[in-house]
């Protein structure tokens, strides 16, 4: 059987445990923000302080809360309060936006219009708003996952991403994607 692996973005220190789960620190809502930062847009990491339902970042003041997890379902799913099943990332505007992996954003808007169905969203009535609520993240899950050990690996101790650090990774997946487009292509 394969490992499980679960790439969840927290705001407590790392968790790595190979067999079933792996999440990240402050530090990684960070290492997106600067994502955002290098599109030209206003971010910034804002649940350092552990707010009970709070987000994680802001970009462009729309506050942000992150979920990278092997499937969209997951993603969502966490969202949810395990007593109430209601969703918890409420503001005043209503829902908060939950970036997901690129590459799980469908299975994402799936399992959100299902929840909107079973009521479980308050204010929320029409499961064709579903997309209205989920940010397709930049990076897919395997990309965040390999984004992160690797910074782990390579420097667990350090305060903020730079953008060299982001460079860096950035020419590390653009390298492992043409070795492996060159491997299948025999």
């Amino acid at each position: 059987m394969l490992p499980v692996v679960v790439v969840k973005l927290t705001n407590r220190s790392i968790l790595i445990h190979a067999h079933v789960k792996i999440g990240f620190e402050r530090n990684d809502n960070a290492r997106i923000t600067l994502l955002d930062k290098l599109e030209g847009k206003e971010a910034k990491v804002v649940g350092r302080d552990n707010t009970k339902d709070g987000p994680d970042r802001v970009v462009d003041k729309v506050f942000i809360q992150t979920k990278y997890y092997s499937s969209g379902k997951g993603c969502i799913d966490a969202c949810f309060d395990k007593e109430t099943g209601q969703f918890r990332y409420i503001t005043d505007d209503g829902p908060m936006l939950i970036e997901v992996p690129k590459d799980k954003y469908a299975d994402a808007i799936n399992a959100f219009r299902n929840k909107i169905l079973e009521e479980k969203v308050p204010g929320v009535t029409n499961p064709d708003d579903a997309s209205k609520y989920i940010k397709r993240g930049k990076l897919t899950y395997i990309q965040a996952k390999n984004y992160f050990e690797e910074v782990i690996r390579q420097r667990p101790m350090i305060a903020e991403p730079t953008p060299q650090d982001l460079v860096d990774f950035v020419e590390r997946m653009a390298e492992n994607a043409s070795e492996e487009q060159g491997s299948t292509a025999t």
